[in-house]
């Protein structure tokens, strides 16, 4: 639809690339279509998992107070690097450094503690697939969140 709208109005190269990307949407759903019942297995499973071993949605909610208060604190220590790039003496390239790092500094943060949350969470499905539902540890979660921070945190 998007496609024929860029045609009506005159744009026609984009109207072009989105009737093809359109189309290339239309190929994939109808020749991976045989694989959505799969696809809701799989969310179903890990929905029950998700809702069984709740612990997760704790370590989720931990990490976003814990990126919260670093994003605060990172925020105070980009007021100086600020005011020296709009202040009247002209900006140096040691401002324009710094605050490179902090915005490294802050995707790295972001980017580890939503990795840390996805690790402890896969982990637990991944405990629950290789020993069985009958022999399920009840300290999944922390194991795999100990797990996340010791042994994995170098690949996350």
């Amino acid at each position: 639809a998007l496609g024929i709208f860029c045609l009506a109005y005159g744009a026609y190269i984009m109207g072009v690339i989105f009737i093809l990307f359109g189309c290339l949407a239309a190929f994939v759903f109808y020749r991976l279509r045989h694989l959505i019942p799969f696809a809701a297995l799989l969310l179903k499973t890990s929905v029950d998992l998700a809702t069984r071993y709740w612990g997760s949605f704790i370590v989720g909610a931990v990490t976003l107070l814990l990126l919260f208060g670093f994003f605060a604190a990172w925020s105070l220590a980009c007021i100086p690097v600020m005011g020296a790039l709009e202040g009247s003496n002209g900006a140096t390239i040691g401002s324009y450094f710094i605050l490179f790092v902090l915005v490294f500094i802050l995707f790295w943060a972001i980017q580890t503690g939503a990795n840390v949350v996805h690790v402890t969470a896969s982990g637990v499905v991944a405990t629950w697939y290789f020993v069985g539902e009958q022999r399920m540890p009840k300290t999944a979660v922390p194991a795999n969140l100990k797990r996340s921070l010791t042994t994995s945190f170098g690949s996350i």
